[in-house]
């Protein structure tokens, strides 16, 4: 993947939401499932077979 020196692979994915009633979760939890969420796209951090290459635009 020719990862340059000083990086490290890790992954972490999170997929979906909390489905529950939000009464159940901390104050601090309520706050960050209500809040707008804003994601960057993909484009931005997910590369393709060595480090930025990216995926061709379709």
């Amino acid at each position: 993947f020719e990862v340059p020196e000083g990086y490290h692979i890790s992954t972490a994915i999170a997929l979906g939401y909390y489905g529950g009633n939000l009464d159940n979760l901390s104050d601090d939890l309520q706050k960050q499932e209500a809040a707008k969420r804003e994601r960057k796209p993909q484009s931005e951090f997910v590369f393709k077979d060595k480090w930025e290459t990216k995926e061709p635009k379709k």
